[in-house]
């Protein structure tokens, strides 16, 4: 009797046991597909960005913009301003947001600060250090610190992958002169 009992406990414990083991088993594959749709969604995210920023009107958009000249804050609201000049604004304003939001996605870690740097590195470097400063100044006139805070930290963020791999900052200011 009694090692028909003992058969009877060592049969649940093995029960037990492998139920255990099949459980974790589904978790892991469930953790590698998961892992794997995040992965494929960053990419499709990335691709998006990648099809936007690349189109003729962007990059024409990008290059008119980064050409903008003024004296002081007045003076650029008074030559691309949204009531002086609708079609300036919308041009830099598009530009902005889009790095903005950017900013943001790259905050939450949807999307490589690296990737993000072999598509578009040196242009946000290029156009933060053109309107980096203007941009404090809206910051304070508008009393809104929030103004672009993310379209700073992509830049920020892309300024730390420049460092990392021991790109020069002449990049970013040969091509401006």
């Amino acid at each position: 009797m009694a090692s028909f009992e003992f058969l009877a406990v060592t049969i649940s414990i093995l029960g037990l046991a492998a139920s255990i083991v099949y459980y974790a088993n589904i978790l892991r594959n469930a953790n590698k597909t998961q892992q794997m749709q995040l992965e494929t969604r960053s990419q499709q995210l990335f691709m998006q960005i990648y099809q936007e920023a690349s189109t003729p009107e962007v990059i024409r958009h990008w290059a008119e913009v980064i050409k903008y000249e003024w004296k002081d804050l007045e003076d650029f609201y008074s030559k691309y301003g949204a009531y002086s000049n609708i079609d300036s604004y919308g041009k830099y304003a598009s530009i902005w947001r889009r790095y903005n939001t950017i900013g943001i996605m790259l905050r939450d870690n949807r999307i490589s600060a690296d990737l993000l740097y072999d598509h578009m590195g040196t242009a946000v470097l290029r156009m933060w250090d053109k309107f980096g400063s203007l941009i404090y100044e809206m910051r304070e006139f508008e009393d809104n610190p929030g103004r672009m805070e993310w379209f700073e930290y992509f830049a920020l963020e892309m300024d730390k992958v420049r460092v990392k791999r021991r790109i020069s900052d002449q990049v970013v200011k040969m091509e401006r002169e």
